[in-house]
């Protein structure tokens, strides 16, 4: 069920209303699509009955979302994956969840603790401060990963780097365990670059792997006005119409038409549709890279 309107109106039906507890696999609006994002475009808290287990997939994080005064007795227990499947999912707590089968409340938890774990530290410092590196690495097994972004003022320093460092070492030392240690630069770390960000909030490198759709945009209109081929004036209008455009192919429910992109249908039709890649044109190769994207209705 795409539709978030048809979802709604679903959670509005008398059946909803009168269960013990909904099962569903949504995107909430609110809810933490990783440790980084929150998602703005999923179905309101508003629209779920309250006073009810409800419970949900879809994201992997494992969390609970609720908005007592907006949306007092909702509350959505995201599950989350059992084992962490990317580097976005590092360090979160896995588990399952039993239930007993009258009103559907939990009644234990039981940790997972199996497959590849994720590890990441935004500088060197970090890695070498970390509880689990100085712990002698037992926390490690063979198959993990670990992802150290590195600016380049740490690189160029021989304490961190040199091949007799303390860092050398704990790097070493990992991979002889069958860790897998990615060592990523990050050459200008407080301005966005095409691999990472960092984040007012906390100040640390935000990968791209855990940007948003629109911070993907952004990163890379920025990083092409760095190497001069967009001038500010440009580059504001191209995130302003890119937004928008992102926005409402996420969200189709409430775009605005937009005829270059026939992004909406009818007005008495479904408006969600498929986005379907039709040509990629390769120009100057390995410098620039178009892809061409055919919006099509679902009729």
């Amino acid at each position: 069920m795409r539709s978030p309107q048809r979802f709604s109106e679903v959670l509005q039906s008398r059946e909803a209303k009168q269960s013990n507890a909904l099962f569903v696999h949504a995107d909430v609006s609110g809810a933490l699509m990783n440790d980084q994002i929150v998602s703005s475009h999923g179905v309101n808290l508003s629209a779920f009955p309250p006073n009810k287990p409800i419970y949900s997939g879809h994201f992997h994080k494992p969390h609970n979302v609720s908005a007592p005064l907006s949306s007092p007795g909702v509350s959505i227990w995201y599950l989350g994956s059992p084992y962490e499947t990317s580097l976005s999912e590092a360090g979160q707590n896995k588990g399952l969840v039993v239930l007993e089968s009258t009103q559907w409340s939990c009644i234990e938890k039981i940790p997972i603790d199996i497959g590849r774990k994720h590890f990441r530290y935004s500088s060197c410092q970090r890695f070498l401060e970390s509880d689990v590196i100085t712990s002698g690495g037992s926390s490690f097994k063979a198959g993990d990963r670990v992802v150290i972004t590195v600016p380049r003022n740490e690189i160029l320093c021989e304490g961190f780097t040199g091949q007799n460092s303390l860092f050398a070492s704990k790097v070493k030392q990992l991979r002889t365990l069958g860790v897998k240690v990615e060592i990523r630069e990050m050459t200008k770390p407080n301005l966005f670059d095409s691999k990472s960000i960092v984040r007012k909030s906390t100040g640390d490198p935000v990968l791209v792997e855990d940007m948003s759709p629109n911070e993907v945009l952004s990163a890379y209109i920025l990083s092409e006005i760095k190497k001069g081929h967009f001038s500010e004036g440009v580059a504001d209008d191209l995130i302003k119409h890119g937004t928008s455009l992102l926005d409402d192919l996420v969200n189709p429910e409430s775009a605005i038409n937009v005829p270059a992109c026939n992004i909406l249908a009818d007005d008495n039709t479904d408006k969600s549709s498929d986005i379907i890649l039709e040509k990629v044109t390769i120009e100057g190769y390995v410098c620039k890279l178009f892809l061409i994207f055919i919006q099509r209705s679902p009729n």
